[in-house]
């Protein structure tokens, strides 16, 4: 009788024990994945996707725009998508990158003939740099003035820009130094002891060096001792050798250097 006793208690417990662990209590439960935190944190909200399974931009993401290389202007003025090249032998040297500061801080000094892929504009400002005395040149009187040269160059496209009527100054440039840069040259070469001047091709990138140099060695000698802004004498040399006039000193340097190679032939 205590072992049926027994038993039967024993088996009351039994059936209500698994009951009790099926069931937690609520202060025990722990919090499943899909409930939200006991701090009250709610879950964020899922992005819209369109097609593709891509999320939506908000309004405010798409308000933001990006300037498209097309919408730099050289100094926030000047536009050099609509210039054209007529010289078909400098096309690839003279280069009209858009940008609008053309200051490239001498990444084009870093490898060879680099420099034909830097602005024209900032060719000019890198070879009217090489200052000095009248007769010497490069004794280092402007030399690593870049921002003085920065802020003459934008000074003369503003007195280029008034004084031709309304023309782009970075066209005025390009102008000048298509109608500046020599088709011939001579070379020296020695045959049987006798020295030989002989008429040879420019290459396309020496072309435009020769052009630079020409435009900045005639502001440099128009600038020496007079008392008449820089910005004004490269406003004139710029615009004399954009209309191709003889009187232009690097008009003149250019012809005479062709006269010289021609008679060399």
């Amino acid at each position: 009788m205590a072992a049926d006793e027994v038993k039967t208690d024993g088996g009351g417990q039994g059936e209500d024990a698994p009951a009790a662990a099926a069931t937690p209590s609520p202060a025990t439960a722990e919090p499943s994945a899909d409930m939200p935190d006991a701090a009250g944190e709610k879950a964020e909200p899922s992005e819209p996707k369109g097609d593709g399974g891509k999320p939506k931009k908000s309004a405010s993401q798409k308000k933001t725009k990006i300037p498209e290389p097309q919408d730099m202007l050289v100094f926030r003025k000047w536009d050099v998508s609509g210039i054209e090249i007529v010289d078909p032998g400098l096309k690839t040297a003279i280069s009209l990158r858009r940008q609008i500061m053309p200051h490239t801080f001498g990444r084009s000094a870093l490898k060879r003939f680099n420099k034909a892929d830097a602005n024209i504009v900032e060719r000019l400002m890198n070879k009217t740099m090489h200052f000095g005395k009248k007769y010497a040149k490069n004794t280092g009187r402007m030399s690593g003035k870049k921002t003085k040269m920065l802020n003459t160059v934008k000074s003369a496209f503003d007195i280029i820009n008034i004084k031709s009527g309304g023309k782009n100054p970075v066209e005025v440039l390009v102008r000048a130094v298509e109608f500046s840069a020599p088709n011939e040259d001579t070379t020296r070469i020695v045959y049987g002891g006798t020295v030989y001047h002989v008429s040879v091709d420019v290459a396309p990138i020496r072309r435009v060096d020769l052009a630079l140099k020409f435009i900045s060695d005639a502001i440099k000698e128009a600038t020496f001792s007079n008392p008449k802004p820089i910005e004004e004498h490269m406003a004139e040399q710029l615009m004399m050798a954009a209309a191709n006039d003889p009187a232009a000193p690097s008009v003149k340097k250019k012809n005479e250097l062709e006269r010289i190679a021609q008679a060399s032939r």
